[in-house]
């Protein structure tokens, strides 16, 4: 009877691994690297193969700190005029909830492309008076310096716009492998492992490899996209992110690396995995819902 019993659970062990282990593989194989540009370090900024999408640049964003409350604006005026009257007072703040508005625009050099970006978001808006030089004048004065602090953990919501029609709805969510939901339908992202990268300094120990096997804040991005069920998630210590559309996984995108300190002759080139076979509009799909994802990275890491 032990060794029955022994047996059954010896079965069910290999069936469980198998499980995991078939889980854990995703099959990129059948999908071809296509390579892009990104010529300046410090830009949103892209040029592609693409007889239409020749360029695009990601437009820095526009934040509004939405209603303006009476009590708010009352506040403002009260540190205002402490300040006026008692001269350089310093240390005077005041903080109010708002909702984020982000907006931003995806600029293509075929304008039809463009898309229009607009991400509402939880947050405070903190304001607090303080003394600084002024150079045109030699003096030092008392300015009102603005601090945005976003809640990116409370959930935040967003379109994309495409000659004046949407084309996205989504969710915003960050740690998605926090969310036993999102954790197992995406499980495979999570077991990427971290990219391996051939260097060309001859640094002995490259100086950016510490960053590089440093994981970032993971998101994920729920929703629908022309009509269809789309995620985007990331993972956070490959560097990638997994797009799929009706919970199968239609590209991968790999980044540049530009938002680590690193040096000119090291840059890398970004690239999407795709189906060979894709279209050509399909593929300028690709490429701007890529620039999309990093845009959101630096939203989410500066922010």
């Amino acid at each position: 009877l032990m060794n029955s019993v022994l047996r059954k659970i010896f079965t069910l062990g290999v069936l469980f691994m198998a499980t995991v282990a078939a889980r854990a593989q995703i099959n990129t194989a059948y999908l071809d690297s296509i390579p892009f540009a990104k010529p300046k370090q410090q830009k949103l900024y892209y040029t592609f193969n693409h007889p239409s999408l020749a360029s695009a640049k990601i437009k820095s964003t526009k934040y509004n700190a939405g209603k303006y409350t009476p009590g708010a604006a009352l506040k403002d005026m009260g540190a205002d005029m402490i300040a006026d009257v008692f001269g350089h007072v310093t240390g005077i703040s005041t903080t109010r909830e708002v909702t984020w508005e982000l907006k931003t625009r995806l600029l293509c050099q075929d304008k039809s492309l463009s898309w229009d970006i607009a991400i509402l978001c939880p947050g405070r808006l903190y304001k607090e008076k303080e003394l600084q030089y002024d150079p045109a004048t030699g003096d030092e004065v008392v300015v009102t310096v603005k601090y945005r602090n976003f809640y990116w953990q409370e959930g935040a919501v967003g379109i994309i716009e495409e000659h004046d029609r949407i084309i996205s709805n989504f969710e915003i969510i960050v740690d998605p492998a926090e969310d036993s939901l999102l954790y197992d339908t995406y499980y495979d992202v999570f077991q990427d492992p971290p990219r391996t990268l051939a260097l060309k300094s001859k640094s002995a120990n490259p100086y950016y490899e510490k960053s590089l096997h440093t994981p970032y804040r993971e998101y994920a991005v729920v929703g629908r996209f022309r009509g269809e069920k789309f995620a985007l998630v990331t993972n956070g210590v490959s560097h990638t992110m997994w797009f799929f559309v009706n919970d199968v996984l239609a590209c991968v995108f790999y980044p540049d690396l530009d938002f680590m300190p690193i040096l000119r002759v090291d840059r890398v080139n970004p690239y999407l995995l795709l189906d060979p076979d894709i279209g050509d509009d399909q593929l300028a799909d690709w490429y701007r819902l890529a620039m999309f994802s990093r845009y959101l990275f630096e939203e989410l890491s500066i922010n």
